[in-house]
Parts: structure tokens; C-alpha cells; sequence
């Protein structure tokens, strides 16, 4: 299929399961699983997104500046200028849509490298399969970092309660989790693990710096739900695991379970994008995917 500007979103699904997507950003829009949304559908009071790429760095950058070849390149958005990207759709079928995104005069002024990130969005098996793969189209080595920033119904619909909802990790978390300061930076607080006998309750003093950051993960899977009833699996295979609501307490209507290839700068990193802690960096030609897997279960 031929490469199309397509601003309407796109809707694929099998079976009981259908997802919409926005070329604006490759963002899920909703997914919806037995006729009922699981996927936030946004608030302004609190987040109007549904689920961000996060590219070409995740979370924020000290001084929104990066640094490349001694070069400064000010003004970086938080998670980097994908979101707000407009994307092609390159293909289309019943159960697949890919959404691609290659380097314009705008992104060099950003981030002064050629790529093409493509976002593959498959529905198979009563599950939504969805990959970040990311080439280096340039003559040198390049820096970046990329990751899924999906927010979720909470409670989800038909499994009981808020407050009995839990986190239940493939494995024991027994190592810390960082907490950003107060600009959104590595080197904030750190917490013991939150995890026992691999369930977190999700409490407001997990999220008092808004991110709880798992940057130490063993796990490649978490199950979101109250035990018993309906629940949600996501697969992923990324370094970091990002929890996320509005920060302080209170109450939010959604939790985002974000897999995440990349970090925030360290506060007060000056040092060149290459040499940021849980950056990637690929050689000319090389290509790097990440992927991520929601299943809903009813």
C-alpha cells in the first residue's frame, strides 16, 4: 500500500477485540474489548492523552536541552517530539495497521540525525500486539531512546472496586524504584521494592512524585486487575517499567503501566545525548524493536 497522509484514525480488530489508532503520534486511541473501553480516553483536568511513542528520549531532559557532537538543541518536549508527530500509515489489513515517521528539517532541528521509527499495530489471539522499531537511516552512530506510554480505565470495567485493584508481577521485584525530583529528573527519592510476594497495592504513596519507576525490573510481564475478577496482561520486553498518574493524592481514573527503552536525564547532565545512563545507540543501518502486548480478559 502506498505511503498516505491520513489524518482520520484507523480501526482494526478481530473477534471480541478492536483498537483505533491517531497518525498523530502512532497513539492508541481506544481499545475496546467485549463492546467496553479499557483504554483512558482523556481528561483535562488531569491527562488528555490516551497512550504516547515516547521518542527520541523518554521522560524529560535537564534543561529541555540535549547534546550532540558539542552542538546544544534546546527546547526538547517531554518524551520527545513524537507524540505530536504526524505519522504516514504505510500499511492496512483487517488485523494490522504500521504507521511510520522518518526525519523532516523539523525533528533535525530537535534531534539532528536521520531515522525511521515504525509503529506496528497487530491484533491476534484476543491481544494487542504493538512494536516500536526504530533504523538508523544516517552515516554515524545514534543515540535515542523510545517507549510505550499507554494509560488505562481504572477500576477496569466490570472487575470490581478501585481500591482492590493490584499490580502482579511475572517475578519477585526485590530491588528499589527511583522517584523523579521535582523537575521530572533522574536523582530524586528512592523507595524499597513496593512489591510483596510480586503484588503492589497501589496506595497514593507510590505516586507522590507521580512516576514510579522500576529501573531495575525482573519481570517481562505485569497483570493489572483485581484477583478474581477481569484483569489486563502486558507483555513487554524494555529494561524500565514506568507507573504513572497525576502526582499527589487523591483520585485519578487511570493508571499508566508504561514500558520504557530509556530514562530521564540525570539532574544536571550536561554530557553528550550518547553518554546519558539507558540510552541506545545504533550503528548506520542497525535497527532496534521493542514491543509490548495488552491482553484483556473478561
Amino acid at each position: 500500500m502506498a505511503t498516505s497522509p491520513f489524518t482520520h484514525n484507523v480501526t482494526i480488530g478481530s473477534g471480541d477485540l478492536s483498537v483505533t489508532i491517531s497518525p498523530v503520534g502512532a497513539e492508541l486511541k481506544s481499545l475496546r474489548y467485549k463492546g467496553k473501553e479499557w483504554l483512558w480516553q482523556g481528561d483535562t483536568a488531569s491527562w488528555p492523552r490516551q497512550a504516547p511513542v515516547l521518542f527520541p528520549h523518554c521522560g524529560r531532559t535537564a534543561g529541555r536541552t540535549i547534546r550532540v557532537g558539542g552542538t546544544l538543541y534546546p527546547d526538547q518536549p517531554i518524551h520527545g517530539f513524537a507524540p505530536t508527530s504526524a505519522f504516514a500509515i504505510t500499511r492496512r489489513s483487517e488485523t494490522q495497521a504500521v504507521f511510520t515517521l522518518t526525519d523532516t528539517p523539523e525533528t533535525r532541528a530537535l534531534y539532528p540525525f536521520a531515522f525511521k521509527l515504525e509503529v506496528h499495530f497487530t491484533v491476534r489471539d484476543g491481544a494487542l500486539e504493538q512494536a516500536i522499531i526504530c533504523t538508523n537511516m544516517g552515516p554515524e552512530r545514534m543515540p535515542m531512546a523510545a517507549g510505550f506510554h499507554p494509560g488505562f480505565v481504572w477500576p477496569l470495567p466490570g472487575a470490581g472496586p478501585k481500591a482492590d485493584h493490584r499490580l502482579i508481577f511475572e517475578n519477585d521485584e526485590p530491588h528499589p524504584i527511583a522517584l523523579p525530583n521535582a523537575d521530572g529528573l533522574m536523582g530524586g527519592a528512592t523507595l524499597p521494592s513496593p512489591v510483596r510476594n510480586r503484588m503492589v497495592a497501589l496506595d497514593d504513596h507510590l505516586f507522590c512524585a507521580g512516576s514510579a519507576i522500576f529501573d531495575q525490573i525482573e519481570s517481562r510481564s505485569v497483570w493489572f486487575g483485581v484477583p478474581g475478577q477481569p484483569g489486563l496482561t502486558i507483555d513487554f520486553d524494555t529494561p524500565v517499567l514506568v507507573l504513572w498518574r497525576w502526582p499527589g493524592p487523591g483520585e485519578a481514573d487511570y493508571l499508566c503501566i508504561e514500558p520504557w527503552a530509556g530514562l530521564p536525564d540525570p539532574a544536571g547532565f550536561t554530557a553528550e545525548l550518547a553518554d546519558k545512563p539507558g540510552i541506545t545507540c545504533l550503528a548506520p543501518g542497525e535497527t532496534q524493536r521493542w514491543t509490548m502486548r495488552l491482553k484483556p480478559e473478561a
